[in-house]
This record gives structure tokens, C-alpha cells and sequence, in this order.
């Protein structure tokens, strides 16, 4: 996501550092870490302007113009010992356009109507400048209005008249990115072109203030080109930048910064050290993940659709463990798309729904993130089966000794079974890293107390395993194996199924008919009531309607009467 930051800077009159000072500290100065050192970037360069027709009324003739063209070339001249500011402009020449703020275009006019002038910039204002910078101190745009409403302009010195090339020097300062100085010796010892006031007079060249904070923010070998992850110093990223024209280039730059209000932890952060590197999950403070694409946490605009910080690489080498190389194409904020090689990995999923027909949601390791990508089978086991590590399992996701998948939602896990739901915040480890997942999960079934289960479930849940429970030989109901921590009284040598009562079991084995294991007759269809409270004895009680040894005819028609509870199936 880009954010805009949008200031005006103003030089005043009648108001009266010994160092140069950056926006960047300017702001900092108020309370507010709003972006990184504010300039404009060599992909943009020539830093193309225009100034209005008009010019100024108060002049005749096109001295107005010469003197605006005068300052910018005083600003991109400045020599800084063993390098030359790093500054390109072009002059496009006169235009019949005004100014139109944040419209692609740095235009220069004169405001000689009162209702040009824009309220904020307040009566008292010689002249504004309207940069348009991004998150990371890049400007990408920048206005110039003279006001000549309330005062009288002039390219000769006069007295009592508004000197254009002097004004026009100080504005280009914050053109250029830098700030107000407002100290006794920058304004009345040396009277630096930055002070933050003006008192008349011409001052049309930089002084020694001036010259170093230009020299700081425009050094050749400060915001230079890079090809890898690597290649930047510490405090700085290699991240794309795509310019006016759309073409790519990477570059080393301070960490993006995206202010949401003034206790925002990442803007009160001056390295960003709170957002995330390459290979490292795209999520806040709490490293707890965002929305899949969203990109504010990487500090370097570089988040993929799966989840992870993306870096700028040359080779497979240069990126984070178990990511590749390649030429993608990359969302860098909300209008702009970025195509260049960077470290990728497959694409993100939140289910198997999500990948291919060949391809499992699986588990996967990418640089210190662990995240699930659609990927060839990590296993050969499916859903269900037991499994004792996560590489026994086609989805690469071990819990609780059996194979699992990753979902979303419960529907996501309906096609492995009824009793699957999908439950979030499933620790899950991989690889020597571990994060919370949803992934879907078997749900228990009690039994009821006494002869049966509420659903007639003995056909696949209580085993918790893969096999259908449909005979008596199932390894964990009827072997004599007791896996339910309630079913004290189960006896597999004389009962078929377990009960949960504290009453003695059955002495003899359920005999029923060959189709039917645990019940007499009771195989197709589904109890209406669980529970027979009337059965008290081994042999009919001819006032019980449900007791199973009641029953004759087809359909377990009952031939008892005179019991409260109904039990027909």
C-alpha cells in the first residue's frame, strides 16, 4: 500500500542551525517519523519542470523566468569536494497549464488572484512548495506557487519587492528535500539560503549549510543502484522503483515506511527495524501475517502472494533458503506493478482447493517463514491415515499421529469426512521452524450410556483411524483395545460393543443376524433415541418398547407397550 505524504513549506516574512537540515528531521522535530530522507531518485531524472505563461504580473518582459531557471541551476551546480550533487533537471519551458497538484506534472506559477491562494498556506506565505513523496522519502512530484496577492515581485533587487531568484532559491531547497533552518546563526551569522525567514533583499547564492545538506542527500555513492539482496549497507534495502515512464530499476534505499498516525511503531522506527526482511513473514510487530499481497510490512515494498518477503537477486544464491530466483511480476503498492528477477516461492494456498489437481496445499520452508504453498506431494500418505512424521504425509501436516490438511473454512475439509472441521491456531513444525495454522481436524463422538452411539457411529469414529469400523475385527474397538478414557466397563470377550454405564455387561456376545454386528437388525438405519433406560434385565421386560429383546417381525416392529420412551426404527 502507498501512502502520499502531502506538506507545505513555506518561507515567511517578519519573523524573525548551524548545520543544513533534511525534511526527514524536520518532522522528527515535531514528533512525527513520517519517511526516510526526502529526495528525489536517480530513475527519475531528469527532473522535468515547467513554469506557467504568466509569469508574474508585477514584471514585464521574461526576467521572472530567467531568474526561476537561475535558481535551479545554483542548486545543481553545487561541487561537494570529491564529488558533483547528484542532480539532473530540464527545463520543459513555458506552459498555459497552472498548477495542478499530484497531476504527473512540477509546475511553477504565480497566484495573483485571492482565491488561487489556498487558505493553508496562510496570507503571510511568499511562496509555497507541494512536494509529493512516497513512504519512502521519494518525491515523485513537487509545486511551486509565488503569492502575488500579498506581495510585489521583482528580478532587479528592489526594495519593498520580493526577490524571484531568491525566493525561487529557497523553495527549490525543499524542491530538492530539504527543510526550514530557523537558528540565530544559520539566519543572522552566515544567513543561509534555508532560513526559514525572510526579510527582504536578494540572496541568490548557497552558503556553506546550504551546499552540505544538498551534498548529503544527492552523494552519487548514497542512493546507488544494486543488483542483490547484499549489495546495500545496513540501514538500507535494495527495493524496486518504478518510475514516471514505467521502467524498473532497483535500488539501495531506507526501509518504506507507512505512517498511520503518530504513535505508529514502524514511522517512530528510523531503520524500520520492526518490518520485515527478505524471507521473512510480511507481518506486524507481533511477526503475526497480514492478508496474502499485502505489502506494508516488508521493507522493501517486496511482499509475494504466498506470504514472504521477496528480495532482488542475479541467482538462486542470493536469496533466502528454499527460494528461487526468477522473473516475477510483483505488487509494490496499490497502482504500481514491478517486473524484475527476485527471490520467489510457489504459490501460496489456503487449502487443497486452491492448487492443482497434481499439487497439495503443502507445508514449506521459506527463509525463516514458514508458510503452505500449492507443491508436489511432501509424502505418500492422505488425510487420515496415521502417520508419525510430517514427511509421511502427502500434505507435509503430522497432528496427533495422523495426516492432516490446511483449510480456511469448514468446507475446506468436508471431503475428508462429516466429522472434520477446520480448527485455527494448530502449532505445526517443520524444517526447525514452528507457526500456528488452521488445518482440519477429527472430531470425537461420545458414546451414550449403555447399548448404542447417538448416531451409529461405530462405522468410523470411534477408531480414529482410516479403516471402516464395519466388522468386529477393527483394531482399536473390537480387539479389546480400549482407546476412550469413559469406557471403563468395556469386555471384548463378551460384549461387541462398549458401554459407558457402571452396569455389568452383557454375559453373552450379541448374537443378531449376520448383517448385523453390534444390534440386532440395526444397520441402515439411524437411532431416534439413544438411549433404552427400561432395559433392566437380559431377557424381554414386556413393559419396555425398546428393549431389544422384545422385538419380532420386520422392521423391529415392537410387540412390548407400556414404556415412556419410543424406539422404533
Amino acid at each position: 500500500m502507498k501512502k502520499i505524504i502531502i506538506v507545505f513549506l513555506a518561507i515567511l516574512l517578519f519573523v524573525s542551525l548551524s548545520s543544513f537540515k533534511t525534511l526527514k528531521e524536520a518532522y522528527q522535530e515535531e514528533g512525527m517519523e513520517m519517511f526516510g530522507e526526502t529526495h528525489w531518485i536517480r530513475a527519475d531524472m531528469p527532473v522535468k519542470y515547467e513554469i506557467n505563461e504568466l509569469g508574474s504580473a508585477d514584471i514585464s518582459g521574461d526576467s521572472e523566468f530567467t531568474a526561476i531557471n537561475n535558481a535551479f541551476n545554483t542548486w545543481k551546480s553545487v561541487n561537494c569536494g570529491s564529488y558533483a550533487v547528484d542532480i539532473e533537471i530540464q527545463y520543459l519551458g513555458k506552459t498555459p497549464d497552472r498548477v495542478g497538484y499530484f497531476d504527473g506534472k512540477n509546475t511553477i506559477d504565480f497566484v495573483e488572484n485571492k482565491s488561487e491562494w489556498p487558505p493553508e498556506a496562510g496570507a503571510e506565505a511568499i511562496a509555497f512548495t507541494l512536494p509529493n513523496i512516497r513512504g519512502d522519502g521519494i518525491i515523485i512530484e513537487a509545486d511551486l506557487r509565488f503569492n502575488g496577492v500579498n506581495y510585489t515581485w521583482s528580478t532587479s533587487g528592489s526594495y519593498n519587492r520580493m526577490d524571484v531568484e531568491t525566493i525561487a532559491l529557497h523553495e527549490l531547497g525543499h524542491f530538492f528535500g530539504l527543510a526550514d533552518l530557523y537558528d540565530n546563526y544559520s539566519c543572522y551569522t552566515i544567513q543561509a539560503v534555508m532560513c526559514g525567514y525572510g526579510g527582504g533583499g536578494t540572496k541568490r547564492s548557497l552558503k556553506q549549510d546550504d551546499k552540505d545538506g544538498i551534498c548529503y542527500l544527492y552523494n552519487p555513492t548514497k542512493y546507488y543502484e544494486c543488483n542483490k539482496i547484499s549489495d546495500c549497507k545496513d540501514g538500507f534495502v535494495c527495493k524496486p522503483y518504478v518510475n514516471l515512464e514505467g521502467n524498473t530499476t532497483t535500488f539501495c534505499l531506507e526501509p518504506y515506511c507507512v505512517p498511520i498516525n503518530q504513535n505508529d511503531p514502524y514511522c517512530n522506527d528510523p531503520l524500520n527495524t520492526k518490518a520485515a526482511d527478505a524471507g521473512q513473514l510480511c507481518g506486524d510487530i507481533n511477526n503475526t501475517p497480514l492478508n496474502i499481497g499485502d505489502d506494508i510490512f516488508c521493507k522493501n515494498q517486496m511482499c509475494l502472494q504466498s506470504g514472504v518477503c521477496s528480495g532482488v537477486c542475479n541467482m538462486d544464491s542470493d536469496c533466502p533458503k528454499n527460494m528461487k530466483c526468477e522473473t516475477i511480476t510483483i505488487k509494490i503498492d496499490e497502482n504500481t506493478n514491478a517486473t524484475l528477477k527476485a527471490c520467489n516461492t510457489p504459490s501460496g494456498c489456503k487449502s487443497n482447493k486452491g492448487c492443482p489437481s497434481d499439487k497439495a496445499c503443502t507445508i514449506y520452508r521459506a527463509g525463516s517463514a514458514l508458510i503452505s504453498v500449492c507443491n508436489d506431494y511432501i509424502g505418500t500418505k492422505d488425510v487420515g491415515d496415521q502417520c508419525s512424521n510430517n514427511n509421511d504425509c502427502k500434505t507435509g501436516v503430522c497432528y496427533n499421529n495422523y495426516c492432516s490438511a490446511f483449510c480456511s473454512l469448514n468446507a475446506d475439509c468436508s471431503s475428508f469426512g462429516s466429522n472434520y472441521t477446520c480448527t485455527k491456531d494448530i502449532n505445526i513444525s517443520y524444517d526447525g521452524l514452528s507457526r500456528n495454522f488452521p488445518i482440519c481436524t477429527k472430531t470425537s463422538v461420545s458414546q451414550d450410556a449403555g447399548t448404542d452411539i447417538v448416531v451409529d457411529t461405530f462405522v468410523d469414529v470411534p477408531n480414529y483411524d482410516a479403516i471402516s469400523d464395519t466388522n468386529t475385527t477393527d483394531a482399536y474397538i473390537d480387539s479389546g483395545v480400549d482407546i476412550h478414557s469413559a469406557d471403563t466397563y468395556y469386555d471384548a470377550t463378551k460384549d461387541t460393543y462398549p458401554n459407558t454405564d457402571a452396569t455389568t455387561d452383557h454375559p453373552i456376545a450379541d448374537t443378531g443376524v449376520s448383517t448385523d454386528t453390534y444390534k440386532p437388525k440395526d444397520v441402515a438405519m439411524t437411532d431416534t433415541e439413544a438411549v433404552c433406560t427400561c432395559d433392566e434385565t437380559y431377557s424381554c421386560d414386556p413393559n419396555c418398547e425398546c428393549d431389544p429383546e422384545c422385538t419380532e417381525g420386520t422392521n423391529d416392529e415392537v410387540v412390548s407397550s407400556g414404556c415412556s420412551c419410543s424406539f422404533v426404527d
